[in-house]
């Protein structure tokens, strides 16, 4: 670092006042280092301010891109189970749902590390590992979720999109038997019904 003369001892001169706030200081220093060699102290107020400059400079850190890339690919990865209510192929959306989380997790690990590593340049140590531990709980849940899908067996039986439903008699909510021709079945003083709104409950919940 610098070492100003006497004069600079005092204060830095006019042309870079001591009243002058943090960032208006760095930037008019800023300006003034370009117009001088950093060795050459000929000028007062070039050499205080690349001084003021030098001793400056740790206290302004970079923001840590990792971390804010972590936490957009994240959220993004939570958003994505909403692509199940929209015409999206069944077939790619868990794998998209278990990519998403692992790279958010992973640009996250990265900028903890950044953070933790070079902390006088980096931000983020606080809630960079809150959000590398709340994705990395999100991603085992993602990752169970897609074991549990893949597990499930294939109806070959389910009737098809536009395929005629066979009949059927099944329970119905107070346990008497119904019939898929009952529901068809005109009432007394009603018109037959064109459509039936078929609601299967799994479980006894």
């Amino acid at each position: 670092m610098l070492i100003p003369s006497d004069q600079h001892k005092r204060g830095p001169p006019s042309r870079c006042p001591p009243s002058m706030s943090v960032p208006l200081a760095l930037s008019f220093c800023e300006e003034r280092s370009r117009l001088c060699e950093p060795r050459d102290c000929s000028g007062a107020a070039c050499c205080a301010c690349y001084a003021f400059t030098l001793m400056s400079e740790p206290i302004r850190k970079h923001t840590n891109s990792a971390l804010w890339l972590g936490l957009l690919i994240t959220v993004l990865a939570v958003l994505s189970n909403l692509l199940y209510f929209f015409k999206v192929p069944a077939a790619a959306l868990p794998w998209l749902n278990l990519t998403l989380p692992a790279i958010g997790l992973i640009f996250l690990l990265i900028g903890v590390v950044r953070a933790f590593g070079q902390s006088q340049v980096y931000r983020g140590k606080i809630w960079g590992s809150i959000a590398a531990g709340l994705a990395a709980l999100f991603l085992a849940g993602s990752a169970w979720l897609f074991v549990q899908v893949r597990s499930v067996p294939r109806s070959v039986g389910a009737p098809q999109v536009g395929q005629r439903v066979p009949d059927f008699t099944l329970p119905d909510s107070n346990g008497q038997p119904v019939a898929l021709a009952q529901l068809f079945a005109a009432s007394p003083g009603m018109p037959q019904p064109k459509a039936v709104l078929l609601v299967f409950y799994r479980g006894y919940w």
